[in-house]
């Protein structure tokens, strides 16, 4: 399953992943679900969960695109990129 979760946030979509074993989890934070990859039960109940409740997905979507903003916009990579370089901005 591909993973989205830098391409939702930033449109207040909330996000259910699969935790490849990658960073997702990381990259998530508290914006999303993750689930155990080839979980299928843990992936229906997590839809099912959201489904039920309209405030967690308005409030998984602000925290999702607040957190894209800080960490992965452009601007926020062009802030640590600079500081990376050792570059003022």
């Amino acid at each position: 399953m591909p993973s989205n979760a830098l391409h939702n946030p930033g449109l207040r979509i909330y996000a259910i992943e699969p935790n490849l074993r990658a960073a997702i989890p990381e990259v998530i934070g508290d914006c999303g679900i993750v689930v155990e990859e080839n979980n299928p039960s843990a992936l229906a109940k997590a839809i099912s969960d959201l489904a039920a409740d309209p405030q967690r997905r308005m409030d998984l979507g602000k925290r999702g695109q607040q957190r894209f903003e800080e960490h992965f916009s452009c601007q926020a990579y062009t802030v640590q990129l600079s500081d990376a370089l050792g570059i003022s901005s």
